[in-house]
């Protein structure tokens, strides 16, 4: 399955949680934290800027 975008959806879906977080957490008395935890190599590693991608 090499070339899917797995990646790409899983760093925009993290960042729309931290999104939602940062929401909550406009209240004084209100914190968050937001943990990713992955094996996924791709989601760390530099991106190719030739491929598309769908988290920005």
């Amino acid at each position: 399955m090499r070339g899917h975008s797995a990646p790409d959806v899983a760093r925009r879906d993290f960042l729309r949680d931290v999104a939602r977080l940062e929401r909550f957490c406009d209240c004084e008395n209100q914190n968050g934290l937001a943990l990713l935890i992955t094996n996924e190599a791709a989601l760390w590693r530099p991106r190719q800027r030739s491929l598309p991608i769908r988290d920005e």
